[in-house]
């Protein structure tokens, strides 16, 4: 009787070490189990496996390591190749899962454009006005601004919004506060501070291995209305032209939409004489006064001014 014995182990060679980006991207690479050998040296990463005999299969077994999150990680893979006697071999691969990819805003946020209130109403109405403002701010951080996000992993996001009082490109906002709709309107400047009037947010959006994007926008107020300026009542002087009165811009009754009345600027442009009739004493004058308010928005109204010296000498 001729016994044929194979104690001979096969041999086996893992293969390379592997870099994947999402746990999705894992899943989708794992190989059947167990596998021939034509399968495992199919695998990417040149993997190899022989036998004095031959391969009767190969069985592999994952053990995962330094989690961080669902997408970071490692995973240390031992296969075992079997002969059709039993005998068997091992290696082992590294595989690193690692997630350094941002999220991508694929909609940025919007700036958000308002009319400002206007101060000279009632206490009770101007409030109602603030009051609406704030409520469109706060939807508006509550829709993320309008912005959209997706990440090459997929995966919940967490959504950050803040003021931005000190803005840097590359690294974002470097001094913040939750963004909420009474606090960006608290730092919102005042009508006749230094234009624009306007207040900077960001926002921030992490995905689950703390991979962080931002974008930022702006809260405006807008101002597009010039200063209303009720007709001047005109001027007949039975006098000399020398007597007619000097411009006096204060007395010129104006009101705005978003500058207190009393913080609007008042000034005299000009007085053209329009005719001169019989003498120089008589003669029309066209008196025109400028009001600009803080945003710059200015109009002019005219006064007119008729002279008649009809005193005998």
């Amino acid at each position: 009787k001729i016994l044929i014995a194979d104690c001979s182990p096969p041999s086996i060679s893992c293969p390379a070490p592997q870099t994947l980006t999402c746990h999705s991207d894992y899943n989708a690479s794992l190989p059947p189990n167990p596998m021939t050998e034509a399968e495992f040296e199919a695998l990417a990463g040149g993997g190899s496996v022989s036998d004095n005999c031959s391969i009767d299969r190969v069985e592999y077994s994952d053990v995962v390591s330094d989690w961080n999150c669902t997408n970071k990680y490692k995973v240390t893979r031992t296969y075992v190749a079997y002969d059709q006697s039993g005998n068997s071999k091992s290696c082992t691969q590294m595989i690193t899962v690692s997630d350094n990819v941002k999220p991508t805003f694929t909609t940025l946020p919007s700036d958000l454009t308002l009319a400002c209130p206007n101060p000279n109403l009632p206490p009770v109405a101007y409030g109602i006005q603030i009051l609406g403002i704030v409520g469109n701010i706060q939807a508006w951080l509550n829709n993320f601004g309008g912005a959209t996000v997706s990440d090459n992993c997929g995966g919940p996001f967490t959504q950050n919004v803040v003021i931005c009082f000190l803005f840097n490109p590359l690294t974002g906002c470097q001094t913040s506060s939750p963004a909420t709709g009474p606090g960006v309107w608290a730092e919102m400047p005042e009508a006749c501070s230094p234009q624009p009037r306007e207040v900077q947010v960001a926002f921030y959006v992490k995905d689950e291995c703390g991979n962080e994007s931002f974008a930022v926008a702006k809260v405006i107020l807008v101002d597009n209305a010039a200063p209303t300026i009720p007709p001047l009542p005109a001027l007949g002087l039975d006098t000399c032209f020398t007597q007619v009165p000097p411009p006096n811009p204060v007395i010129v009754p104006a009101s705005d939409n978003c500058t207190e009345n009393a913080n609007l600027t008042k000034e005299h442009v000009s007085d053209v004489p329009l005719s001169v009739t019989g003498c120089p004493g008589d003669q029309t004058i066209i008196r025109t006064y400028r009001v600009t308010d803080c945003a710059g928005n200015s109009a002019t109204r005219t006064q007119t001014i008729t002279v008649n010296d009809n005193v005998a000498p």
